[in-house]
């Protein structure tokens, strides 16, 4: 496929660290493997460091990187692949899961998944607090009580059998379900108001959601628990022949 014959994507996009490149640009800058992430689907392709940043030699497979120039690579070595530029670390955000707080130091560190999930959770709750509470005041008379409108675990389940069906990652290799969360959080777009309510523990109604699709998708046999592990999963082979 040539560059022509590519899609054109959004020129700002988060991008899935891959690897790092042995190999350095002509710049002197870090480089990586990725995917770019767009409605869903993961385009392969190669990201570049800021000029003059070092910190990409501390990501970890699966991290989730804000990038900008995004446009198809002119290099016939690449064909069919996709280029972009990191922002700076200044510029990064959730869920790019870096430790902050050595960042005036230079020196980064790595936050575990569960800790990155409720501070995304936490912020999503203020960002509905603030909602909420504009709401009451511009209308007062016209409150409910009845729970926003939110999806139900089958729908959810029918939300993680379309990602599994879309890209390869989870076809081919284990996942748990904090790792489906943090993909869903970086890539699904379209949450409902009651989806992202706040439950016990503030844990936002979606994530629970989704352990109890995990649940029902074992029952069905669309996915099974990697022998050994109890929080680890992969597709059925039933499932991938349908996939293919």
């Amino acid at each position: 496929m040539t560059s022509d014959q590519m899609p054109t994507l959004p020129i700002d996009l988060n991008a899935r660290f891959r690897y790092l490149c042995q190999s350095r640009t002509v710049r002197g800058s870090l480089q990586a493997k990725c995917y770019f992430l767009h409605e869903g689907i993961e385009y392969s392709g190669i990201l570049f460091s800021p000029d003059g940043e070092e910190w990409f030699d501390k990501l970890e497979d699966g991290m989730i990187v804000k990038a900008t120039r995004i446009a198809p690579c002119q290099d016939e070595r690449y064909a069919g692949e996709y280029k972009g530029t990191a922002l700076s670390f200044d510029q990064q955000q959730l869920p790019f899961a870096l430790d902050q707080a050595e960042k005036s130091q230079c020196s980064i560190d790595l936050i575990d998944m569960p800790a990155l999930l409720r501070e995304a959770a936490n912020k999503i709750e203020m960002l509905l607090d603030i909602s909420k509470n504009q709401q009451a005041k511009e209308s007062p008379a016209i409150q409910q009580k009845t729970d926003p409108e939110f999806r139900g675990f089958m729908q959810w389940a029918d939300v993680i059998t379309d990602i599994i069906a879309r890209n390869s990652r989870f076809q081919t290799e284990p996942f748990s379900v904090l790792t489906l969360n943090a993909y869903i959080f970086a890539c699904f777009n379209d949450f409902w108001e009651g989806d992202l309510v706040k439950m016990h523990n503030n844990v936002p109604r979606w994530q629970r959601m989704i352990s109890r699709a995990i649940a029902h998708l074992l029952d069905v046999d669309f996915i099974e628990r990697v022998p050994g592990t109890q929080k680890h999963y992969q597709v059925t082979q039933d499932t991938l022949a349908q996939i293919f």
